[in-house]
């Protein structure tokens, strides 16, 4: 069971964005409200309930697995799964994110912009697409604010 660290590592995200303090999450009109020439230099804040868990495994898949009420099947998943684990109002939720997600996100948290979040993103993977993306932490509620980058 490789993968049986990387679970442990999600069901420990999800325990701490549990506990984590409560914040409003960035809408998408406040990100939209932003001239589309300024966007590269912005900065996001990530909620305090914000955690990224990567894996060579697929993890998230038998995180899933074992979090639902019924047996557990067989987990027909295979290769490496990132998850974003968030909780922007009172419920946790994991989300398996796309390629390059883990790496766009984790460069946001750690107060990049989003255009040095995306550049990096972008090189670990030509997959990687950026409008989804951000689509998807404004959804999961990842952010709280957005300001320009000094």
């Amino acid at each position: 069971m490789p993968w049986l660290a990387d679970v442990a590592r999600i069901e420990r995200a999800w325990l701490d964005a549990y506990h984590a303090a409560d914040a409003k999450a960035l809408s998408a009109e406040a990100l939209a409200s932003i001239p589309r020439e300024r966007l590269a230099d912005t900065v996001l804040r990530p909620h305090p309930a914000t955690r990224i868990a990567r894996s060579r495994f697929p993890a998230v898949t038998v995180f899933a697995a074992n979090r639902n009420d019924g047996p557990v099947g067989p987990i027909r998943a295979t290769g490496a799964e990132d998850a974003l684990v968030t909780r922007p109002g009172l419920e946790v939720f994991v989300r398996h994110l796309p390629p390059g997600g883990a790496i766009f996100i984790s460069h946001l948290v750690a107060g990049e912009s989003l255009g040095a979040a995306a550049a990096a993103a972008f090189a670990e993977s030509a997959e990687f697409e950026l409008s989804a993306n951000i689509a998807g932490v404004l959804e999961a509620g990842a952010f709280t604010t957005a300001h320009q980058e000094r």
